[in-house]
């Protein structure tokens, strides 16, 4: 029965002192996650923009530089289209 209690004992210390640990941690990180908000978010107060708000309009770029690239492509191959047909014509009327 004592052995048991002292078992208790060690590992109720066990668990105080790994809690303690990560007490201290997360308060280590606070201020980490602070900094690393700073980057991700937008501050008005100095109209920095954050990366989620630079990556968010590299995106919409990069969306309108596909649909003008798959637009010029479909004119490029209708207007070839159209040529070949219009050779072809010719061709088979001379």
């Amino acid at each position: 029965m004592e052995r048991n209690n002292e078992d208790i004992r060690v590992l109720s210390q066990r668990v105080y002192d790994m809690s303690a640990e990560v007490s201290s941690f997360m308060n280590k990180q606070e201020g980490v996650n602070e900094k690393i908000l700073g980057y991700l978010e937008n501050n008005p107060n100095t109209d920095q923009k954050g990366y989620i708000a630079k990556v968010d309009k590299n995106s919409k770029d990069i969306k309108e530089i596909k649909d003008k690239w798959y637009k010029a492509t479909t004119v490029a191959v209708v207007a070839s289209a159209t040529a070949t047909w219009i050779g072809k014509y010719i061709w088979d009327k001379i």
